[in-house]
Parts: C-alpha cells; structure tokens; sequence
C-alpha cells in the first residue's frame, strides 16, 4: 500500500478518536443518548448547554433536523452544543446553525491535534515555585471552586460532572499547587483511550492570579511525562484556536482535524 494512503488513513483515524473524546465527559451512566436519526449525541442531567452535545452523521443536514434537535433539548428545558466537524464545515452547516438560533460557542474555533513521541520542547517552571500532583475524587471535590475559579466554567453542576471520576475509563486529575500552600493554584485532567494507548489532555487551567507564569505549560509538560512513564506516546488534544494552541504547537503537537461549536438554549 502506499505511504501516502497509510499516513491518511492513520491520520484519520486519529482524528476519529478526537472526534469521539468530545463525548465523553456526556457519555456516561448517568446520560441519555439523543433518540433523534443521524444525530449523535447525549443529554445530561445538566441544563448548561455546553453539558449536552451532539453532531450529525449524514450527509446533508436540513433545517428541519435542526429544528428536531431543538425541541428535543427545549423539552428537558436544556442547552445544547453542536459539535460541527471538517466535513460539515465546508457544507454550509453552520450558517443553518445561526440561522435557526444557535451562535458561536465559548470555545467556538477548535483543532484536533497529535504528538507522536517526546515533545519538541520541554517545559519547568521558573518563575514560580510549584508541586503537581495527581489528586484522588475526594480531594477534587474539596477544591471544586477552584477549578471553577480557574476553568470560568460558571457552572458548579456542570464542573462537578466532567471533573468526576469515570468509572469506565482511565481519567487522572492533577493539581498544581505553590510550595507551601494547602491550596491549589491550577488543574489539569488527562485521559486515556482506545485501551490505553492513546493519551489525551483533557482539559487545563490556572486561576487568573497565576497566569502568565508558565504553569499551564508546566501542567501540559507534567502529564505528558507521567503518560510517557506508562508507555503511552501517542498524545491527543482538542486545542482552542484562541487559546491553548500555540502552546501546543510550541511542544511539537500538529494539527489533523477542524471542529467549530455553537450553542443553543429554550428562551427562559
């Protein structure tokens, strides 16, 4: 077969388990899958919109699918987020989006990302004298406010769900904590897929007093360390544009896979 076709397919296939790991803080127990034909997606207990998330499977998305979804969600009295990938971007989906009532999330502009082996650059940090460490439930939990605080997630619901344990998957949090202090200063939460063998980051922030100093390149640095030591050296990230992706360019990750998200809410 020729390189070119394996490199594509493997690459693809990356993309794919980016695409599904934007699910899975949704897909648990506790959620509902969405009953709706060619939509994936899961309902939670949780009325924020970005807690709810689906994306179309066919071919060619039609308002009246749209539509679908939205009185789904309107009668949970539920947000919801629409997740629309590479191919849907070029088929005019999310102009249906803002005119049928969705607009640009929070996180709207995102790239899937690999790293394929140790990072390009390796990060400690100095201009603050820090700890990470790996923290169990009970500890996260007790520090809750922080990681809303740090994440400007404004929902404590909806914090507590990602940032509790799955039962069917491998998911680490860790704290990052200044020398001396009992309280943390930033989170940061990793995962492990497709049986371990593909790490991803899943989520990291620092409370706005701390920005700046390197601890968020510090928290990326630590995790892919401790995912190195268990013999994972494939990483994976859903990086924001506006955010996290020059920092992730920075370590060597590249980009495979375009996403954009848009969000939608019943009228109170």
């Amino acid at each position: 077969m020729d390189l070119t076709v394996v490199q594509t397919q493997a690459e693809n296939n990356i993309a794919d388990t980016i695409f599904d790991a934007l699910f899975i803080n949704e897909r648990r127990k506790t959620s509902s899958k969405v009953a709706i034909d060619h939509i994936r997606g899961w309902s939670t207990s949780v009325k924020d919109a970005w807690a709810n998330r689906v994306a179309y499977t066919g071919d060619n998305c039609d308002k009246e699918k749209v539509r679908e979804v939205q009185q789904f969600f309107n009668a949970l009295s539920a947000g919801v987020t629409w997740v629309v990938d590479e191919e849907s971007l070029g088929r005019k989906l999310p102009e249906m989006l803002v005119s049928s009532g969705f607009k640009p999330s929070r996180f709207h502009q995102v790239a899937g990302m690999v790293l394929e082996g140790p990072a390009e650059a390796t990060h400690s940090c100095e201009k603050i004298e820090i700890e990470i460490r790996e923290v169990d439930d009970e500890t996260v939990q007790q520090h809750i406010q922080t990681v809303v605080e740090a994440s400007g997630l404004h929902s404590e619901q909806y914090v507590r769900h990602i940032m509790a344990p799955d039962e069917n998957i491998s998911s680490p949090v860790y704290f990052a904590y200044k020398k001396h202090c009992p309280k943390p200063i930033g989170y940061a939460k990793s995962c492990f897929l497709e049986n371990g063998k593909v790490h991803i980051l899943l989520g990291a922030a620092v409370l706005p007093e701390y920005r700046n100093l390197g601890l968020y390149s510090a928290l990326l640095q630590y995790r892919l360390d401790q995912a190195e030591k268990k013999g994972v050296s494939t990483h994976v990230t859903q990086s924001h544009r506006s955010s996290s992706f020059s920092t992730c360019v920075r370590f060597g990750f590249r980009e495979v896979s375009s996403m954009e998200f848009y969000e939608w809410g019943p009228k109170p």
